[in-house]
């Protein structure tokens, strides 16, 4: 019973930011996908905005995931090697996706100053 608690908050934080990697993903496969093909440039934002919202609850959640993962041996659960794994590669997916909205954003729209 010791580390429950610890074990249920790592696997919520990971399997979130799995699933907002993997939604960041799908947003971009949409992007290039739209991009080769003739959709409207409302719809092409959509996606660019999906996929940088993803991208960034995926970082959030992950580098969550990633703190607990760490902190839980002191609560009595074992250390998950693949949690912490699994949320370096959501990280990564995350920045992937919020570098690809910034850039094609500032080529769409144009840079401010």
């Amino acid at each position: 019973m010791r580390g429950d608690v610890a074990n249920l908050t790592r696997v919520l934080l990971v399997r979130l930011a799995a699933s907002f990697a993997f939604t960041a993903s799908v947003c971009l496969a949409l992007y290039v996908a739209g991009s080769l093909g003739s959709l409207s440039g409302r719809s092409l934002s959509a996606c660019l905005y999906g996929a940088g919202g993803s991208g960034l609850a995926a970082i959030a959640f992950s580098v969550a995931g990633f703190v607990a993962a760490a902190s839980a041996p002191a609560a009595g659960a074992r250390l998950s090697i693949s949690s912490i794994l699994v949320s370096l590669s959501a990280t990564v997916v995350g920045a992937v996706a919020v570098v690809v909205f910034a850039a094609a954003r500032a080529a769409m729209g144009g840079l401010a100053f």
